[in-house]
């Protein structure tokens, strides 16, 4: 029996659909619905607000160096989530565990000795079918996400509200589309106590920080163009490489 993954939405879509063999999580058909679903109601939000090309930020870069620097920050911004994850890793592992382990603290600056990164994702895929979802990964979800939130809502949101109310509320919806938070905070079965809340925290913390980096490039003036380049590498470092500490 399949298993299936997702939010309830995603999990009624799949389900509808008459070809069982599409009920995969991240299956190539369902990918497409939702994406032609984002993106004729980004458009019929354009057309109603009359959101302009400049609004919207619709505009190629007029120098390599742009997207260049754009490349620089989607390596950066992996960077610094990641370190952040190692030392919620090490603070949770180590320094409040119990019984605490000896040296605890000394591992806040000794880890890099512990260290150990490699490659996953699409490095690791047994067939040329298997890179499809990661082509949705890196080319097509940036595409369709930042038109959506950093294009037109942006963009509707910026004609009422400040940029930094902006951006947090832009970011704030593309958590929810990432994370099915309802069911997170209002499962019947989930409790505070619970070991899967130190996995979710930390993956809702990584969706919130890239979501702010994003709407913050996007209020400096960064095309969608380069946004899209920033958010497929690091949708590309995100899912190609995984670390312990031994």
């Amino acid at each position: 029996m399949i298993q299936d993954f997702g939010t309830p939405l995603e999990i009624y879509v799949a389900r509808a659909l008459p070809f069982t063999y599409l009920k995969l999580h991240h299956s190539i058909f369902r990918e497409i619905v939702f994406h032609l679903i984002a993106i004729a109601g980004a458009f019929a939000v354009i057309k109603t607000l009359r959101i302009t090309e400049e609004e919207l930020g619709w505009s190629l870069p007029d120098r390599i160096a742009a997207i260049k620097t754009s490349l620089i920050y989607g390596i950066a911004c992996w960077a610094l989530i990641t370190l952040a994850t190692i030392y919620f890793w090490i603070t949770n592992n180590h320094i409040f565990s119990r019984p605490a382990h000896q040296d605890a603290y000394m591992m806040l600056v000794m880890w890099p000795k512990h260290f150990k990164i490699w490659t996953t994702g699409i490095f690791t895929i047994p067939d040329i079918l298997g890179i499809f979802p990661y082509l949705n990964s890196f080319i097509t979800a940036p595409i369709v996400e930042e038109i959506v939130f950093r294009g037109v809502l942006f963009a509707a949101l910026s004609r009422r509200f400040s940029l930094g109310w902006t951006v947090a509320i832009t970011s704030l919806l593309d958590l929810l589309l990432h994370y099915n938070l309802p069911g997170f905070f209002f499962s019947a079965n989930w409790r505070p106590e619970d070991t899967q809340a130190l996995f979710y925290l930390p993956r809702l913390a990584q969706i919130l920080f890239f979501s702010i980096a994003a709407g913050w490039l996007r209020a400096r003036r960064f095309s969608l163009t380069e946004l899209v380049v920033f958010h497929s590498i690091y949708n590309f470092f995100a899912s190609s490489f995984t670390w312990s500490i031994t």
